[in-house]
């Protein structure tokens, strides 16, 4: 509101495509109309990082267009990224790809110009690339496991299995933390990048490597690169020097803002509270990252910043590492940090902080995996929730944990809880909790959810 680049009616603008956002945001709750977890920590994040771009963009000298297209891609970025619940179905490998047709079809809605959607969806598009190591480890990840699944479904014959893991194989890089990653989606190396019909810059992957990646429900993976310049080196472009002057404008002010809109994203989710406070709330129970304790969800963060960090601008580089300063005297101060608060909090409790605590300071014990079948059935328990069905769901909730365990698995939960909303508290300026977030409409999600096959088809699903 206060920023001195945008016009009145550039923050009107700006106002009104949030609105629409956090609405699409609200209509997803829970069986008894609470909002569901990965929505909130969604939200409470594209409100944070919509100020990190601004500080990017101010930094970094964006036009007041520039900044502008900045941040209503920083708030589409997330807009349609769901976890797998009883009432959403994961698709975070191509939550970028999701959020860019949302952008696409909000904005031609309110009547924006096609060359100004073209460069939003660009920096919606791109955010993905960060933090690259974990996300080469995810897509990794979904691969073989969508390898695997049509293996074992007869979707494919021993041979081409055989084939096609021999190239994930050669795709695939395993860290020093012995995680496997993709190597072209860890690498962030510009020299290898290709540039596509649209001008932009993507990786390269051979024919046999596409028919992988596509099984994680892409078909390119797209990255930032300043296209006055030849990939990996500050030789000048002549395709682009012959571009019209207008284009050659608008795809360097695209990138300004792609760089912009991975700079917020990665210093709020990565070195502030608020990003910490996402993360500590998705992660451990009933999750699947399925971590030892709290400060080892919190230590996750601290990797990705770093991993993050190969993405940023220069200008980006220097307010993160300012944020992360400020985060980490809210977490660890001796007389008033996260740390302290939360030893208190457990004396609240009758629980002595120095005493092993599962998911504080002694390692949790997590329920054993379902198969397809039960989680199938486990989402229809959840939906239903009459009280014939309690011990159905308990066990497939609880699976393999005795009564001590399980009492352990509830309490981590109200742990998470509780570090999740000192970390919120530390954010607002008058110290309280985000509220509800109630609806604004009784009227079903703006842009309606369905996993979409292709980009291009994305359009009918909302």
């Amino acid at each position: 509101i206060t920023n001195q680049t945008l016009s009145s009616s550039q923050k009107d603008e700006i106002i009104d495509l949030l609105a629409d956002v956090r609405e699409h945001y609200c209509r997803y709750r829970t069986a008894d109309s609470r909002l569901l977890a990965d929505q909130e920590v969604n939200w409470i994040h594209t409100q944070g990082e919509l100020g990190r771009v601004l500080d990017s963009a101010r930094q970094n000298k964006l036009t007041a267009e520039e900044t502008e297209n900045a941040i209503i891609a920083s708030m589409f970025s997330d807009s349609v990224k769901f976890a797998d619940t009883a009432v959403t179905k994961g698709n975070f490998t191509t939550h970028h790809l999701d959020g860019e047709a949302a952008a696409r079809l909000v904005l031609a809605r309110k009547g924006f110009k096609q060359d100004r959607i073209e460069s939003i969806a660009q920096a919606v598009r791109e955010h993905q690339v960060g933090p690259p190591e974990f996300m080469a480890s995810i897509y990794y990840l979904s691969i073989s496991g969508k390898l695997e699944s049509e293996f074992k479904s007869g979707a494919i014959s021993a041979d081409t299995y055989n084939r096609m893991k021999a190239v994930l194989d050669d795709m695939t890089v395993i860290g020093q933390d012995k995680v496997a990653r993709i190597k072209k989606i860890a690498d962030t190396d510009d020299a290898n990048l290709v540039k596509n019909k649209e001008g932009q810059w993507q990786v390269p992957f051979s024919p046999e490597e596409m028919r992988l990646i596509e099984l994680a429900g892409i078909k390119s993976w797209q990255r930032p690169h300043d296209p006055r310049y030849l990939a990996g080196s500050v030789t000048e472009d002549l395709e682009f020097a012959k571009l019209p002057a207008k284009e050659q404008e608008r795809r360097i002010s695209a990138y300004r803002s792609s760089r912009s809109l991975i700079d917020g994203d990665s210093i709020d989710n990565y070195a502030t509270a608020g990003g910490a406070s996402k993360y500590i709330k998705i992660r451990g129970p009933e999750s699947i990252f399925r971590d030892d304790t709290l400060w080892d969800s919190l230590a996750s963060v601290d990797k990705s910043y770093k991993d993050a960090y190969q993405v940023m601008s220069d200008e980006g580089r220097k307010l993160a590492a300012a944020a992360l300063a400020e985060r980490d005297l809210i977490l660890y101060n001796p007389k008033d940090g996260i740390r302290a608060k939360m030893d208190n909090w457990l004396r609240s409790q009758e629980r002595d902080p120095g005493s092993d605590i599962p998911f504080y300071n002694k390692k949790l014990s997590y329920p054993e995996k379902l198969d397809k079948a039960e989680q199938n059935r486990l989402k229809e328990l959840q939906l239903a929730r009459t009280e014939s069905n309690s011990q159905e769901l308990k066990a497939l909730q609880f699976k393999g944990l005795n009564d001590e365990q399980i009492a352990d698995f509830l309490f981590a939960k109200k742990l998470r809880d509780q570090m999740t909303d000192f970390l919120r508290q530390s954010q607002r300026i008058d110290g309280n909790l985000p509220g509800t977030f109630p609806s604004a409409s009784s009227e079903s999600a703006i842009y309606k959810y369905k996993t979409p096959e292709t980009p291009d088809k994305a359009k009918s699903t909302y």
